[in-house]
């Protein structure tokens, strides 16, 4: 794999060949346990401090999800990150789900195939997400979205820092850094883009 060139546009044509016959069976399970869509997903946590748009800002992105109708919200994530679900509960009880290394990734795969949305950093759920044709917005702070983005998919939307890759880069001291780089990820423009899939979807 060329490591200079989209990532998508050189692996899209081999996974989507049997990805409709490999993963029937996932997804007439989750019809099945999740009979309602009308729920998002979220993926706050990244396996790198940097690339974390704060919680701060996801707590306000859930409440604007409900704000718009959304019913659940399934949080994914590592089983390592299921510790960090406390301060989403607190806030809204319920209606929000935890789902950090509580399932099969392919079970996670399924129902990311029926949500309405998916919210989250760049990490491992933002890309099965983008593969699961669910309207994405990935958030790109210290990583090269030219590289990581799924760039060939229309349902999928991306937001970055003003700031740019390659200034964000410069100072993690060689991924030593554990500090935030994502706080001026621009929560209007998150917003923004979730009004406009929501209210497109005829639901």
């Amino acid at each position: 794999m060329n490591k200079k060139k989209n990532i998508y546009s050189q692996i899209h044509k081999i996974f989507d060949t049997d990805k409709k016959k490999d993963f029937k069976i996932i997804t007439d399970r989750v019809r099945n346990i999740f009979p309602s869509s009308n729920y998002a997903c979220v993926a706050p946590f990244a396996n790198w401090l940097p690339k974390e748009w704060p919680t701060e800002s996801y707590l306000k992105i859930c409440e604007s999800l409900f704000n718009h109708g959304i019913a659940k919200i399934y949080i994914l994530g590592s089983e390592t990150e299921s510790t960090r679900f406390n301060i989403f509960q607190s806030n809204f009880g319920n209606k929000v789900i935890n789902r950090c290394g509580k399932q099969h990734i392919l079970n996670d795969y399924g129902l990311l195939q029926k949500s309405r949305i998916f919210i989250g950093n760049d990490s491992a759920m933002m890309h099965m997400a983008a593969l699961s044709k669910t309207p994405t917005i990935g958030l790109f702070g210290p990583t090269n979205d030219k590289i990581y983005f799924p760039e060939i998919f229309d349902h999928c939307h991306l937001v970055r820092s003003s700031e740019s890759y390659e200034s964000l880069i410069s100072q993690t001291q060689n991924f030593t850094l554990n500090n935030c780089l994502m706080n001026d990820v621009s929560y209007n423009q998150v917003e923004n883009k979730i009004f406009k899939i929501i209210n497109d979807q005829n639901f």
